[in-house]
């Protein structure tokens, strides 16, 4: 259930913020720029309450992996191969997660 969570999160995330912010932003700024405040904005609504080191972390991540979706989605115009990348680094960090865990 976990992984069909994990695939549905990922393209809904894809289609909004790749497929829609960030294609209507580049009408208006260059594609650098744009992919960069994509992924701020992105990484900002991932944000969540803990240690302040943690969250960091996090969210420093989640704008690395931000700028890459975004690099992905404008080279490929495709929310589907985003999507996808998308799911593969959610899934790899379940798995990193429920080892550090256990």
């Amino acid at each position: 259930m976990l992984v069909l969570q994990l695939a549905v999160l990922a393209l809904g995330e894809e289609i909004a913020w790749r497929a829609f912010f960030q294609n209507q932003l580049s009408k208006y700024i260059p594609i650098i720029p744009t992919i960069i405040l994509t992924s701020i904005i992105f990484s900002l609504g991932h944000f969540a309450v803990g240690n302040a080191v943690v969250v960091s972390y996090d969210i420093f991540f989640i704008f690395i992996n931000s700028v890459i979706y975004g690099v992905i989605f404008y080279k490929t115009n495709n929310a589907w191969i985003s999507a996808i990348s998308h799911f593969i680094a959610n899934v790899f960090s379940i798995i990193l997660i429920s080892f550090f865990i256990f």
